[in-house]
């Protein structure tokens, strides 16, 4: 079945000219072997939230059992604790263990003072629980872990949280940058990693991310190695081996881990009407499955105008269009699925950036779009994809 590319395009006022490695920080109690609760706090009206000796490993678990009376909004009521604080930008790779009485679902919030992203996990036995949260803006974020509009029984064991920090990987020198140009659209490429470094709209004569300042192209998930989670492949893990210019128009890039048998080869194609074309193959001869690709990944990008400018239309439940969208939670949705269509778009007062994945196969994409710091945004398109050990899988 043909594949097609993803495609970032400039996009006009009125016309549309197309037509950091994670670490795990210190949770306190999160084994769940304090005799009493400690950071573990009531969320509404529970009937009991209690520690108890039917762990999942060592001593102690946390008990929580729900009426589903006097609930908060939603029907929810559980457990909460604070995570921390973090920095805009920031990812939050949460893990713990779960089991539900009779299977009933679980409902999981993160966020400030209210659900900026919300799960719905399900499981009999004791059941694992692997979910990433990004921090829109510097501050103190919570966690909520509730029944699911129903009397509930559950117990949490084993929780965990790895930060990921929003990548900086430095700038590049003007005489190491190559220039890429299709229309409108000018893209620069670092010789040295494969990094995007730069995107200009010659149009408008506007600067969509600032030249020199290197951003990761591409991201990668992989099975972990106790097969219950992910480990996210950042793009410093990899080094560029090689960099062809094909014309003007048109580049390739070989890339190879650093620590891992996976190589990367990388197509960036421009048109003449303003489009860039990102594709490749994935070639993985390493011993575990790779699951997701982010391809690109654009961190830092800035439509021309005024901050308060700013408007992200993106494909959310129905569809939305976000003004002062910096000022916003952003956007994070998957496609099929509570996104209705495989794209977004980021524009200020004299354009922006059509991100989109133009893939006719039906496979999962998520989308995202969160504010930066600098009144920046980071934009990426992830493909969930199946690229077991040997294999050679292509890139939409």
């Amino acid at each position: 079945m043909k594949r097609y590319p993803t495609v970032l395009v400039p996009v006009g006022l009125f016309l549309v000219l197309a037509a950091g490695s994670a670490r795990e920080i210190r949770i306190e109690d999160g084994d769940m072997e304090q005799s009493g609760l400690g950071p573990w706090h009531s969320y509404g009206t529970p009937i009991t939230v209690e520690k108890t000796m039917f762990a999942r490993s060592g001593k102690r678990a946390l008990r929580v059992v729900t009426d589903n009376r006097n609930t908060m909004g939603g029907n929810y009521e559980g457990v909460s604790r604070d995570l921390g604080r973090f920095r805009a930008g920031d990812a939050l790779h949460i893990s713990f263990w779960f089991r539900s009485r009779g299977g009933r679902d679980l409902v999981v919030g993160v966020g400030p003072t209210y659900f900026m992203r919300r799960w719905v996990l399900d499981g009999t036995d004791w059941t694992h629980a692997d979910l990433t949260f990004r921090a829109p803006r510097k501050g103190l974020y919570r966690i909520w872990i509730s029944q699911h509009n129903a009397p509930t029984e559950f117990f949490v064991d084993d929780f965990a949280v790895e930060l990921e920090e929003r990548p900086t990987l430095g700038a590049a020198a003007p005489d190491r940058q190559v220039t890429l140009e299709g229309g409108p659209l000018r893209l620069l490429l670092c010789r040295d990693t494969g990094a995007v470094c730069g995107i200009l709209d010659r149009a408008t004569n506007t600067t969509l991310a600032v030249p020199g300042r290197r951003m990761p192209l591409f991201r990668l998930e992989r099975l972990s190695a106790d097969g219950a989670g992910f480990e996210r492949l950042s793009f410093d893990r990899f080094r560029l081996e090689r960099l062809d210019v094909r014309a003007p128009r048109e580049a390739r890039l070989v890339f190879a881990g650093k620590d891992t048998a996976i190589r990367m080869e990388v197509r960036i194609a421009l048109t003449p009407d303003g489009a860039a074309q990102f594709d490749g193959v994935l070639r993985n001869r390493g011993k575990r499955p790779i699951t997701a690709a982010a391809l690109p990944t654009l961190y830092g990008v800035r439509p021309s105008g005024k901050l308060e400018e700013l408007t992200l239309t993106d494909p959310h439940v129905g569809g939305r269009t976000v003004r002062n969208a910096w000022h916003s939670d952003g956007c994070r949705t998957t496609w099929p699925g509570r996104g209705v269509m495989g794209w977004l778009d980021l524009s200020g007062a004299k354009g922006g950036l059509y991100l989109a994945s133009h893939d006719k196969t039906g496979g999962g994409t998520r989308l995202l779009a969160v504010p930066a710091p600098d009144g920046r945004f980071d934009l990426a398109i992830t493909k969930e994809i199946l690229a077991p050990p040997g294999a050679d899988v292509t890139l939409p």
